[in-house]
C-alpha cells in the first residue's frame, strides 16, 4: 500500500514528536491541532504500555457519543467526566489542558483532549493518529464505528449535518449543529487500495466546540 501522511506530519515538530512519544511509551498525548498559538505543552509522564488496551477504537467513539448525548456544554466535559467515560487516569498540562488516551492497536493511537484556544473558547477533540512516524497505516482496524454510523448517530441526537469543503471542492469535514454544540467531524478513507475501501470513510478526527 502506498503511505501518505498522516494528521501529525502537518503539526510542527515539537508538537508532533510529542505525540509520537507519549503513544509509544503508552501514555496521553498532549494537545496538538489546533491549540493555543503560546501553547509549550509537554507530554505526560510516560507510563508502561498495558498488555491490552482499556478500550478498542469502537468503544471509543461510542463512549464520545454517550458523553455528547448527555451533554449540553463544551464545558461540562470535565476531567471527572472524562476519566469516567473512558475509564482512563486523566492527565494535565499546561493552560487548563487534560484529556485521556492510550495505544489501541499495533499501528494506532487515540486522544481525547479539552483545550483552550487563543480566543477564549474551549474545545474537546477525539483524534486518532499512527504510531509510526511518517505513515498512514490502513484503518480498517479503527473502523468499526465508521463515519455513517457515527454521523447517523449524532443525527438521531438532533444534529443537522453540512459537509465543509475545502480547495478544488475537495471534502474537508462534516459539520453538525445543535444549539449549544457544534461537532465537526473529520472523515477519511479506510485504505489507499481497492475501490471499496477508499470510498469506505473512518472517523480520523472529532471537535467540539461551542455553537
Amino acid at each position: 500500500m502506498t503511505q501518505r501522511p498522516g494528521p501529525i506530519a502537518t503539526l510542527a515538530p515539537p508538537l508532533a514528536a510529542a505525540l509520537l512519544a507519549a503513544c509509544a511509551h503508552g501514555a496521553a498525548p498532549s494537545s496538538s491541532t489546533p491549540i493555543p498559538e503560546s501553547a509549550t505543552m509537554s507530554p505526560p509522564e510516560a507510563a508502561a504500555p498495558a498488555a491490552q488496551p482499556t478500550l478498542t477504537a469502537e468503544q471509543a467513539l461510542t463512549r464520545l457519543l454517550e458523553l455528547i448525548r448527555t451533554t449540553e456544554s463544551v464545558r461540562e466535559f470535565t476531567p471527572e467526566r472524562l476519566e469516567s467515560g473512558f475509564g482512563l487516569p486523566i492527565w494535565h498540562g499546561q493552560g487548563g489542558q487534560y484529556g485521556v488516551g492510550e495505544q489501541v492497536t499495533t499501528d494506532w493511537c487515540y486522544s481525547v483532549e479539552f483545550y483552550t484556544v487563543s480566543n477564549n473558547g474551549v474545545r474537546l477533540r477525539l483524534m486518532f493518529y499512527p504510531v509510526a512516524t511518517g505513515s498512514f497505516p490502513d484503518m480498517t482496524a479503527i473502523c468499526g464505528l465508521d463515519f455513517g454510523s457515527f454521523s447517523a448517530a449524532l443525527e438521531d441526537m438532533g444534529f443537522s449535518n453540512e459537509p465543509s469543503y475545502g480547495e478544488h471542492g475537495r471534502l474537508m469535514s462534516h459539520v453538525f449543529d445543535r444549539p449549544g454544540m457544534r461537532v465537526e467531524v473529520f472523515p477519511r478513507g479506510e485504505a489507499n487500495e481497492t475501490l471499496e475501501k477508499i470510498k469506505h470513510r473512518c472517523v480520523n478526527m472529532v471537535i467540539i466546540s461551542p455553537r
